[in-house]
C-alpha cells in the first residue's frame, strides 16, 4: 500500500471542515470558533511533525499540550502557552543545527548580556542606579511616599520593567528578582570559563554568589564543578567541592537568617523561602488527577484562587519545574518531558569526546535542570532561552553520535 503524505489529507480535511461552523464559546471569535480550531490544529500538526524530525519525545509532549487545549476548549492563557511552546520548539530545532562556530558566537552574546548585568548590579551595590525605571521613576517616587507599582500599573508603558526596590544596593542587574539575576550568571560561568578563561568562570561565579540567593548558588556551584573538573590537577579537585559548598552554606544561612529568627531558621519552610509550602498545598490537587493533570497554564489559575483566601500566599510558579508538569500535564506530561531529557543525555557522552565549546552547553544544561528544582527555571524568558539553546546543543550532539 502507497503511503499518503499527512500534508495532503490534512488540507483534504481542513476543507472539509471550513463548512461547519460550530461555535466555541471559549474562543476569542465564537461565532465560527471550530473553523479556527482547524486551522489552529492542522498547522500545529504541521509544525510538530517538522519539529518531530529533530527531537519526537518533544513533539509528542507538544501534541499532548494540544489535545489538552483542544479538550479545555481553547481558553486563551493555554492557547497562547501552547504558541509560545511550539515557538520555542521551533528555534530549538534551528540551534540544533548550527554549527559549533556559530553556537560559540550565541556563547559570547551571551557573556556579553551578563556582562551588562554585571555592571548594573556591581553600580546599584554602591547606589549608583543607570535603570530609568529606578533612578527616574522609582526612587523620586519613594521619596516623595508614593508606590511606585501604583503609577507603573497606570502607565504601563511597555519598557518599563518592574524594579524590585527591597533589593536596592544588591547586585541585581535591573532590580528585578535575585533569582532572575541569579540564575542568569550561574548560567554564564560555564561559557566565560570555556571562551574567556580560568579566572572570568571564577569571577562570574563571584557575581552569584553576590546575588545571596540559594538557588542559583547551587547551579552556579555545580557549573563551576563540572566545567572546571577535568581542567585543573587531582589535588585542586576537592577544593572544586569544598569551597562552593561552603560558600553556598554560608549563602543558604544568610539568606534563611535575614528574615527569621535563629530558633526558626532550620524549619524547613524557611529553608525553603515558603517554596515547601507552596508544593505542600499542590499534592492534594495533583492527587486528584494525577494521570493527565489539569490542563497547560492551570498552576496559574488555581494560584490566584488560593491566593484570595490566603493574602501572604502568592504561588504563581511552582519554583519547582517537576511539581508544576504535574500539576498541569500529570503523570503523561510529565513522563514525556523526562523522556526527553533522557534522550538529551545521550549527547553528553559525544560531548565530553569533543569540542570544549559544546562542553560549556552542556554544563549549562545541568545547570538549568537543577536549578528548575527550586526556581521557575523555565518560566522565565531570560533563563528559558539560555537553557533552551543549551539542550539544542545537546541535541545536535546526540544527532551527530
Amino acid at each position: 500500500m502507497t503511503n499518503v503524505p499527512l500534508v495532503p489529507l490534512l488540507w483534504v480535511g481542513l476543507m472539509l471542515g471550513l463548512a461547519v461552523p460550530i461555535p466555541m464559546p471559549n474562543m476569542p471569535m465564537p461565532i465560527r470558533g471550530a473553523i479556527i480550531m482547524y486551522f489552529m490544529v492542522a498547522g500545529a500538526v504541521v509544525l510538530f511533525r517538522l519539529i518531530g524530525r529533530t527531537s519526537w519525545p518533544l513533539a509528542l509532549l507538544l501534541t499532548y499540550a494540544l489535545g489538552h487545549v483542544l479538550l479545555a476548549g481553547y481558553p486563551i492563557r493555554p492557547v497562547s502557552l501552547l504558541l509560545l511552546m511550539t515557538m520555542g520548539a521551533l528555534l530549538y530545532v534551528e540551534a540544533a543545527k548550527l554549527t559549533t562556530a556559530w553556537a560559540s558566537r550565541v556563547g559570547w552574546a551571551l557573556l556579553a548580556g551578563a556582562a551588562v548585568q554585571a555592571v548594573i548590579g556591581l553600580c546599584n551595590i554602591f547606589s549608583i542606579f543607570p535603570s530609568p525605571t529606578v533612578a527616574v521613576l522609582a526612587l523620586p517616587l519613594e521619596r516623595w511616599g508614593l508606590d511606585p507599582k501604583a503609577i507603573y500599573s497606570v502607565t504601563a508603558l511597555p519598557w518599563m520593567v518592574l524594579a524590585s526596590t527591597e533589593f536596592l544596593a544588591r547586585p541585581m542587574g535591573w532590580l528585578t528578582h535575585p533569582n532572575y539575576w541569579g540564575a542568569y550568571m550561574a548560567f554564564a560561568v560555564p561559557v566565560a570559563y570555556v571562551l574567556i578563561g580560568r579566572w572570568a568562570g571564577v569571577a562570574a561565579y563571584g557575581l552569584v554568589a553576590l546575588s545571596l540567593s540559594i538557588g542559583p548558588m547551587v547551579s552556579g556551584s555545580l557549573a563551576l564543578l563540572l566545567v572546571a573538573w577535568r581542567d585543573l590537577p587531582r589535588p585542586w579537585r576537592r577544593w572544586l567541592v569544598v569551597v562552593p559548598a561552603a560558600l553556598t552554606l554560608a549563602v543558604s544561612v544568610a539568606h534563611v537568617k535575614r528574615a527569621n529568627d535563629w530558633s526558626s531558621v532550620a524549619r524547613l519552610e524557611n529553608m525553603t523561602s515558603g517554596r515547601s509550602n507552596i508544593w505542600a498545598a499542590a499534592v492534594p490537587m495533583i492527587l486528584e488527577r494525577p494521570v493527565f493533570g489539569y490542563g497547560v497554564g492551570s498552576w496559574r489559575q488555581w494560584a490566584v484562587e488560593v491566593a484570595q483566601h490566603r493574602p501572604n500566599f502568592l504561588p504563581y510558579q511552582a519554583h519547582n519545574e517537576l511539581v508544576q508538569a504535574q500539576f498541569e500535564l500529570g503523570a503523561v506530561g510529565l513522563g514525556l518531558a523526562l523522556l526527553w531529557l533522557a534522550t538529551l543525555a545521550r549527547g553528553v557522552g559525544p560531548i565530553l569526546l569533543g569540542d570544549r565549546k559544546e562542553l560549556m552547553w552542556a554544563v549549562v544544561a545541568a545547570a538549568a535542570v537543577v536549578n528548575s528544582l527550586g526556581s521557575p527555571t523555565f518560566h522565565m524568558p531570560t533563563q528559558a532561552g539560555v537553557a533552551l539553546f543549551a539542550a539544542a546543543r545537546l541535541e545536535a550532539a546526540r544527532r551527530r553520535a
